[in-house]
């Protein structure tokens, strides 16, 4: 939240900075009045515009940092038949999990439903590991099943 703010207040300055030399230009001044008022107008529009886009899942294949999605966690799972694939996932390092959308493939959902139910039956949890390159094409699993080794005995 902290990164989309310091983006936001950089936004503002700049329509800021475009709004004073629209007014400082020589113009006509109905010509300046409506640049004041379409940067008036920018702020609130762009900061509702960001608000919308921080509750959307990001796009799986625009992810910028690949490595950070080796070894996530899957926390919570939609799928919409013939749309795409919701996930949340909780990645090594981050404190909160991020929402990521996959297109749909009927193989990559057979493969995390089948991941699912088995960490469900053995108390464990589902691993998202990113192939390198195309997700389609590796033969690897992208999601797989991950079991909890019990602790040993302690010694009474």
């Amino acid at each position: 939240m902290l990164t989309s703010l310091q983006w936001y207040i950089v936004t503002m300055s700049l329509a800021g900075v475009l709004g004073l030399i629209a007014v400082v230009a020589p113009r006509k001044r109905m010509l300046k009045y409506a640049a004041l008022a379409c940067t008036a107008s920018f702020l609130p529009l762009s900061y509702f515009a960001i608000s919308d886009l921080l509750s959307r899942p990001k796009p799986l294949q625009i992810v910028d940092a690949t490595e950070r999605l080796q070894n996530a966690i899957v926390t919570a799972s939609i799928m919409r038949e013939n749309e795409a694939i919701y996930l949340w996932l909780q990645m090594p390092g981050i404190g909160e999990p991020r929402s990521y959308q996959l297109p749909w493939s009927e193989e990559m959902a057979i493969e995390l439903h089948e991941a699912t139910r088995e960490a469900e039956d053995e108390g464990g949890d589902v691993q998202m590991n990113l192939p390198e390159g195309n997700a389609s094409d590796s033969e690897e699993p992208m999601f797989q099943a991950t079991t909890y080794e019990p602790p040993p005995p302690k010694d009474t």
